[in-house]
């Protein structure tokens, strides 16, 4: 674990030192991008958070559809990223 938590500072210092150089346009471009990715972090964790409270507390539908539900999401969009990948790589053959 110490070894991971000290790749992980290592990494940390990596990234605000190339996100935030002393030129403007560095700053200006590493706060929008930290806004951009934090705002869609926190908004899909809020959509998660308020469809999982509606499916469980509005349509009681119970945990075992619940956990089938949700395996049956991650399956489509596990799928899709990896035809994603397939496609991905045989545009980066050719």
């Amino acid at each position: 674990m110490a070894l991971f938590l000290h790749i992980l500072q290592y990494k940390v210092i990596s990234f605000f030192k190339t996100t935030f150089d002393l030129r403007a346009v560095s700053v200006v471009r590493g706060v929008g991008s930290l806004l951009v990715f934090g705002g869609f972090a926190a908004g899909a964790y809020l959509l998660a958070n308020g469809i999982t409270r509606y499916v469980l507390e509005e349509t009681r539908i119970g945990l075992f559809l619940f956990h089938r539900f949700i395996s049956m999401m991650l399956f489509v969009f596990f799928v899709s990223v990896n035809l994603g990948n397939i496609i991905v790589s045989y545009a980066t053959l050719y």
